[in-house]
């Protein structure tokens, strides 16, 4: 109960990080930090869809709204990523360890896994808020660099957050 209890904090603490990261942190047209994908998927895999759909509309709105930004951006990406984490994680994760984990991660089932899965769903946050935010008004080209460029930093980042947090089943 209390690592329960720890881990929704680390995650509110995640929202808020987000909020500052976004008000404050400014790295150039070509990186995006987003730590809302982090979010989701420490989301137990247990929880209804519906649910998490609503989870994730809360998160991505509150975001919109408190970071200033494009209202419904970090919302579509968000509910997408909640729609599809379930069978990205049945696609990357192994059949023998699919209905024993709760939360995945890189020591339940295994570290290349994991990576897939994050890079998958943090590839599929990121490809869906930057064809959002910038589809019919920038260049092919800097769509393709901003998304690669977040990709590879937002699953770095989310590498180094989630040694941080507590272990789960």
């Amino acid at each position: 109960m209390q690592n329960k209890i720890f881990r929704i904090l680390f995650l509110v603490l995640l929202f808020v990080l987000q909020v500052i990261i976004s008000e404050y942190l400014n790295l150039g047209p070509f990186v995006y930090i987003c730590l809302v994908p982090i979010i989701i998927l420490n989301i137990p895999l247990s929880t209804r869809t519906w649910i998490l759909l609503l989870e994730a509309f809360a998160i991505g709105l509150f975001l919109d709204m408190f970071s200033n930004g494009v209202l419904g951006l970090n919302s579509a990406a968000a509910v997408l990523l909640a729609a599809c984490r379930k069978p990205i994680y049945k696609f990357t994760a192994r059949r023998d360890r699919q209905d024993k984990t709760e939360i995945p991660n890189a020591g339940n089932i295994g570290a290349n896994k994991y990576l897939e899965y994050l890079a998958a769903c943090t590839a599929l946050y990121i490809l869906t808020y930057t064809l959002i935010d910038g589809a019919g008004i920038n260049p092919f080209w800097l769509i393709l660099a901003k998304f690669l460029a977040s990709t590879a930093i937002n699953v770095l980042v989310a590498l180094l957050i989630n040694r941080a947090i507590p272990e789960r089943s």
